[in-house]
């Protein structure tokens, strides 16, 4: 029997860090799942109606191959009402993170002044650490804002930032 090159292709992909905790590819789009105790395992194994394996390959390539040609939210749904941890992941949705104003009051986005552009809201602090102090948000700088500074931190003399602006190998 020919072995599938999925589950390999996957974990290059990094879909997860195991069979129990990853995304799959269903009919119409993905599902994440987790499920850390060997219960939670069973009742996922279960529920899939998927065969379990010790070796981690072949457990995805049979939770993969259970959902496969199934939607997505049936997963999500059937997974749920079985008590597990799944969702469906929510794709390119930056446009409402960044206007939602929960994570604007969380501080996982700023709101700034451009000089060009007016307001701009860009990623602010998405990992906080208890009793750390935010430092202020500031703008990202524009394409070769910087170049000057960083080039002498590391030792180019203004001649050799020139020179490299001349070649046009810097902005």
């Amino acid at each position: 029997m020919a072995r599938s090159l999925a589950p390999a292709v996957s974990t290059l992909r990094q879909m997860g860090v195991g069979p129990f905790e990853r995304l799959f590819q269903t009919a119409d789009g993905w599902v994440c799942v987790v499920a850390l105790t060997d219960t939670e395992r069973t009742t996922l194994l279960r529920t899939l109606g998927a065969t379990r394996f010790d070796d981690e390959n072949e457990q995805a390539e049979a939770i993969a191959s259970a959902v496969v040609d199934r939607k997505s939210a049936e997963v999500v749904a059937d997974l749920v009402s079985a008590g597990l941890a799944a969702a469906e992941p929510v794709g390119r949705n930056v446009h409402a993170f960044m206007n939602d104003l929960e994570q604007r009051r969380l501080n996982r986005v700023a709101e700034v002044a451009h000089p060009l552009k007016g307001n701009v809201r860009e990623l602010y602090a998405l990992v906080r650490i208890s009793d750390a102090e935010l430092v202020p948000h500031r703008l990202a700088p524009e394409l070769g804002e910087n170049t000057d500074d960083v080039l002498s931190m590391v030792g180019y003399t203004a001649a050799e930032v020139a020179e490299l602006r001349a070649r046009k190998a810097v902005r």
